[in-house]
């Protein structure tokens, strides 16, 4: 069974500010914090050679991709944009909160930072990949105007499941300016 994929065409996000928090891009000295933000994410498995190896020896990640969200100084969140198929197309690629963070809209932040980052050097849609167990995750993205990718046989009811997890009856998708980008299953 494959991850979930989701598509983002390019539409206007919405902006998104909380008082307090402010994003940064990554430098150097910010590598332990991007291991501890994303131990959930990772099990805990990587270490400061595997990110410098996975995340800055990827050529499809430049380091000013790396987005951290910041509580005053401390990083409590990241996402990172990836640019992929030559530069036309993004992806939002290892999105991770502290626990302690979660349910305040910090994902949003940096993922909107990480989106903004992709469109404005020109991608033309963007895609994520996550799990059926990632269920707050799923329903951010939703609300981001991430649509699903039908790309297995098994994904339609992986979805409905999904939607009725969330309560979600109208399974149309807006964007921003309420133009319809998807309807139901």
């Amino acid at each position: 069974m494959g991850q979930l994929k989701m598509i983002r065409p390019k539409v206007p996000l919405q902006q998104c500010d909380i008082p307090g928090y402010k994003i940064v891009s990554h430098d150097e000295s910010l590598i332990d914090a991007w291991i501890e933000v994303s131990e959930e994410l990772t099990r805990g498995r990587w270490t400061r050679e595997q990110f410098i190896e996975r995340m800055l020896g990827d050529p499809t990640v430049k380091p000013e991709a790396i987005f951290y969200v910041c509580d005053g100084d401390t990083p409590v969140g990241t996402a990172t944009g990836q640019i992929v198929d030559g530069g036309a197309n993004g992806r939002l690629h290892m999105v991770a909160v502290k626990a302690e963070y979660k349910g305040k809209g910090l994902g949003r932040l940096v993922c909107t930072a990480a989106c903004e980052y992709l469109y404005s050097a020109g991608v033309s849609e963007i895609s994520l990949a996550t799990d059926d167990f990632r269920v707050p995750a799923v329903s951010l993205y939703l609300s981001m105007g991430f649509i699903p990718h039908l790309y297995e046989d098994d994904m339609p009811q992986r979805w409905e499941n999904l939607y009725n997890l969330l309560k979600i009856e109208d399974r149309t998708v807006y964007d921003i300016n309420k133009n319809k980008l998807w309807c139901k299953l």
